[in-house]
Parts: structure tokens; sequence; C-alpha cells
């Protein structure tokens, strides 16, 4: 049995599909799970605090999400009082040095600069979301001037989901994963992608609705949901940013056989917050290890017809302030046996950098040399320390399975990263991805679901152009 959204799936349900889309028909019909806020736990750092007055001294900041205070503490025996405590509306302003990733300037209203050495990076890092979190959960300003966004990409097989998604939402698995405490907060805005998609979008649409608004406490709303045969986007926000959100607008771009058929090909979708423009593109490409040129095509197809309001000819990734390119892009490992990469993930402890050399889109962004590579061009993607994501064996967490019959024989599926986020921003446009990885406990397909989240600085939709 698993319970999600308020529906609650029997085992012998599973034994069936039939009754079991009914059963799922019926439960997304339900209205809309009534708003309970999360408790959020508080997140403590052990820095060390720099001053000119001798040697670097210990300290204990702790974020207190729900008080809206941070802590600055020698002890957690120490007492809280109007020296060691600083609400959010006091903190003006976080300044990271570029010269020590560990090392952070705070300053406080009415007090000297505060200096912070962090254990490391990633620490640092987590706490400066956290305190944003901080002081927009907390403050009365109706500006916003940065968003959260979750990217997520999932090829469901065609298989209706039994597992949690919960998790995938939270951007909670293997690799870069947002803290537990920022686990708690939604994001401003969430693109699910889905290849093979199994559910109606009624049903899906639904389904991750309700779940964000349980999970997080929060009116959300469905700005946008499209499909391209299998392949859907789903665009859903906080509802307080609906007067924000405009300029929507939808395309897809066929690379089926013959370009004709839409069972491969992009699901575009653009839309403005603010005065900064937006363009998420959900693909699912080419299959097969030998067929990395026809995939690059597709990726030159896609940039050049997805019709967001421009004329057919002009670069698509050039047109937004920022794209995220995402989905199933198939893109394999090459040279390598399935055995061979079977136990190197199984030995990596998540080190996999050995492997991703043989990646066949790690190549296509690097090597200059590469056949379209201008349609890479700029294009980043964070640091992966997730495992392949296909093929599993349905059911299972960590079996890969490499055979696959097929009417005409055979095909050896190497155990590969299909399933990726990128993205592409303009110059000066600041932006920051804070997780990437994927939830290896949902088994109902033969992918893994990848998330990844972001922090955008968003213009008044008075500087727009």
């Amino acid at each position: 049995m698993w319970k999600e959204g308020g529906v609650v799936v029997n085992d012998d349900q599973l034994a069936s599909s039939t009754p079991l889309i009914s059963s799922l028909s019926t439960a997304f019909s339900l209205p809309s799970p009534q708003l309970n806020l999360p408790v959020i736990p508080s997140a403590s750092f052990d820095v060390r605090t720099v001053t000119s007055l001798g040697p670097l001294s210990k300290l204990l900041l702790t974020v207190d999400m729900m008080a809206g205070n941070l802590h600055a503490l020698k002890s957690t025996k120490d007492a809280i009082t109007k020296k060691n405590i600083f609400s959010h509306d006091k903190i003006e302003q976080l300044v990271k040095s570029t010269t020590c990733n560990t090392r952070l300037d705070m300053f406080v209203n009415g007090m000297k600069k505060k200096t912070y050495v962090f254990d490391d990076a990633r620490q640092r890092e987590t706490f400066c979301q956290l305190i944003q979190q901080l002081k927009r959960k907390h403050s009365s300003d109706v500006d916003v001037n940065y968003v959260s966004i979750f990217i997520g990409s999932w090829n469901m097989g065609s298989e209706i989901p039994m597992f949690c998604l919960q998790p995938w939402l939270r951007s909670d698995g293997l690799g870069k994963k947002r803290s537990k405490t920022l686990g708690m907060i939604g994001h401003d805005i969430y693109v699910v992608g889905t290849q093979e998609s199994s559910l109606s979008d009624k049903e899906w649409s639904n389904r991750i609705l309700s779940l964000l608004m349980e999970s997080f406490g929060e009116e959300y709303y469905v700005v946008l949901i499209a499909s391209l045969w299998s392949i859907r986007t789903l665009i859903i926000a906080k509802s307080k940013h609906k007067k924000k959100i405009s300029n929507v607008q939808q395309s897809t771009v066929k690379t089926g056989i013959a370009n004709a058929l839409g069972n491969k090909g992009a699901m575009g979708v653009s839309l403005h917050f603010g005065g900064t423009s937006f363009c998420f593109i959900n693909a699912h490409l080419t299959s097969g290890g030998e067929k990395m040129k026809r995939r690059n095509d597709n990726v030159k197809d896609i940039s050049r017809f997805l019709d967001m309001g421009m004329k057919y000819g002009k670069d698509v990734t050039n047109k937004f302030h920022h794209v995220f390119f995402f989905g199933d892009l198939n893109y394999r490992l090459d040279q390598l046996d399935p055995q061979t990469i079977a136990e190197s993930v199984k030995n990596a402890d998540g080190n996999y950098q050995q492997l991703l050399e043989h990646d066949q889109l790690k190549q296509c962004i690097n090597n200059k040399e590469l056949c379209y590579f201008k349609y890479y061009g700029g294009v980043e993607e964070e640091e992966i320390l997730f495992p392949p994501t296909y093929r599993y064996m349905k059911g299972s967490s960590d079996c890969y399975v490499w055979e696959k019959k097929k009417a005409t024989g055979v095909r050896i599926n190497v155990p590969s990263w299909c399933d990726r986020v990128l993205w592409k921003s303009y110059p000066y446009f600041w932006i920051t991805n804070t997780s990437y990885g994927c939830c290896n406990n949902v088994c109902s397909s033969d992918h893994k679901p990848v998330f990844s989240s972001f922090d955008v600085k968003v213009r008044s939709p008075l500087l727009a152009f």
C-alpha cells in the first residue's frame, strides 16, 4: 500500500491497471487539500569568526526559519540575548569572498561587519540560501528580486508511478541535493517535464498540484500544461506570483520519423516573470548509442524551429534571458561495455568523472570540433554526482539491465546519463544552481527522475525590453 496526495492504493489494485486508472481518475477530481503549514526545522552551522583582535573563535550560527531569526552562539548552552540574535529585517547584506570560497561577510543594521569562515563552500552556499529564504518568508516587502525554480525530468516508461514523488519535488535523492531545511520550503516555479507519459494531463497536473500544496502549505496554480504526444510539460507557480507571470507561449517540434511523428521532439514553453524572460524546452531525442549525430541534428532543428513568437531560422536559445534544455536527451557512454560501467558505478562512491569522460553529451559541449557544437555553445550543466539514470530493471533502485529485446533483435543499452538538465543565460544575468540529482527510489520506470533547482535574479517589469 502507498499513500500520496490523499490517494491510497492497495496491493490488490496493482494487479490490474484498468481499475487503478479508474481509482486515480476519481481521486484526482477531489477538491484541493487543506493547507497545513509544515514545521521547518532550524539549521545550524559551525563557523569561525575573523577579527583583528586575535585568533579565530568558534561560533554556532542557527537559522530559525519559523521565528525569522538568526542566532550566533559560542555554545549551545549560551542564553539567547539581544547581542546574539539577529532578526531577518536587521540582516542587510551577505557578501561572499571571491578569494576564499568558505568566507562570508555579513552586514547587520547598527553593527560592525561580521566575517565568518565555514567548514566548506557548500555550507556557505546553504547558509546564504537559507538567509534569502528567511527574509522572503518574513518580509512585508511585496517586491520580488529573485525566484527559485525547480526543473524536473522523468521518462515514465509508459507506467503509472506507484511510488511517492515528494522526494523528487524536494530535490532529495542522490547527487547534489537541497538541505533538509531548504527541502521544506517550496520553490516559486515548478517545471515538470515528462516523456513516455502515462497519465492524462488532468490526472498528472492534479497529482503534482496536490502534492505541492500538501508538502509546503502554500497555494499553487497551474500556469500551463501542454503535450506533444507523450512529451509533456507542466508548469506550476505560487499563486501569489500570478500577476507577475505573463506572455506564456508554447511551441512544439517533431523529430520522429521524417520529422513527422511526435514520439520524439520537443515541447517548448516561454514566459516572463516580471521583466525577465524564460524558455523551458522539454526534449526526447533519438535513442541509440550509435546515433549521436542524429541527436545533434535533433538539437539543431529544435533550436531553429521552436516558434516562440519569432520567425523561423532564429535560434531560440538566444531569444530569452534564461533557457533551460532538459529531458531524455538519450546521449550514451561511448567505448565501454555495460558490465564495466555497472561495476564502475557500484564502486564510484559518488565520483563518476572517469565514466563521464566517455559521455557523448559532455563531448558535444566540450569539443569544439564536433558537428553542431554551436547549438551547445554557452550551455552549462551542474556537476554530475549521481549514477546513470538509465537503464534500470523496473522495480529496482540499483540494478541495471542492458539487453532489450526488439523485433529486429537484441539491442544493448549501456547504463548512461540519458536524463539531463542544461541551461544557458545571457551574460551578467545572475543564476545559480542549488541542486542536481536523481531519485533512485522511484522505481516504476526504467529511467530515474532527475531534479535540478536554481535561484535566479529577476528584473522589474518596468525594465523589460
